[in-house]
């Protein structure tokens, strides 16, 4: 009689709630090492239902096997119907480097997997579009290609005129610049004479978004150059410039010669 109870108590007792089927629904998340992928799990539960199981999803690096990062949820499905669980996963904020990974997903033993691929973030950059630059009597031009890299900037583009000191002789500064990620843009800024009036030698540089690129600028004075047509020398060895003065002579000798 005892026997028959266990037997019938085994009989009567409920299976195991399990999970029919579980699926990712994609089968490859592609992010930057600085965004996040919401990784979306469909959890399909058999006629007995799922109450109150364990969801487990890792992040596994297939070289070694080594898990990164582990994400879990408790969930309940009604029998025969289907839930989708959403893990977000942010390489950042789980310490997950770049590279590509295998993402498991398991519950009640039933497993299934995906890839992830974690890209490294272009970093933000500024170039010139000369080696030196030259002012002499008239302006110059710089222009500065700028690019935001992997992520969306707003901030100064300062552009600074530095001379052998290291002190700053002249600037402009473009305030709130935005820039999208992934693109580029190029300014311009303008050096005339007036910005640097002592001949001599400089240093242009631009700094953009925490990174700053720079070129040597030379500076010729006019004090020196040659005033309408260039210097000779008279008799006794003075300079006389051609020009305004040899207008002053020559009218000097017409007059003697009108005597």
């Amino acid at each position: 009689m005892l026997l028959m109870s266990l037997v019938s108590a085994f009989a009567a007792a409920p299976a195991a709630a399990a999970a029919g089927n579980v699926s990712i629904e994609a089968t490859d998340y592609v992010i930057d090492e600085t965004t996040s992928a919401d990784v979306a799990i469909n959890v399909t539960a058999d006629s007995a239902g799922i109450s109150n199981q364990t969801l487990s999803v890792a992040v596994v690096d297939p070289g070694d096997g080594t898990t990164e990062a582990t994400f879990t949820r408790d969930v309940d499905v009604s029998a025969n119907q289907t839930k989708t669980v959403t893990i977000n996963v942010s390489p950042e904020q789980h310490g997950i480097a770049v590279g590509e990974y295998t993402l498991e997903a398991n519950i009640d033993g039933v497993t299934t997997s995906s890839t992830l691929t974690v890209n490294a973030v272009a970093d933000q950059s500024v170039s010139l579009d000369q080696s030196e630059y030259t002012v002499n009597g008239s302006e110059t031009t710089v222009n500065a290609t700028l690019g935001a890299g992997g992520q969306d900037r707003v901030g100064p583009v300062e552009f600074v005129v530095l001379n052998d000191s290291g002190d700053v002789v002249h600037s402009e500064v473009m305030e709130n610049y935005t820039l999208s990620a992934s693109t580029t843009a190029t300014e311009s800024f303008t050096i005339a004479p007036a910005d640097v009036p002592d001949s001599g030698n400089y240093t242009v540089e631009v700094v953009y978004a925490g990174v700053s690129t720079s070129a040597p600028l030379t500076v010729e004075g006019s004090e020196d150059a040659p005033v309408a047509g260039g210097v000779i020398e008279d008799a006794a060895g003075d300079p006389v410039t051609i020009g305004g003065v040899l207008v002053v002579v020559l009218l000097i000798a017409l007059a003697a010669r009108a005597e």
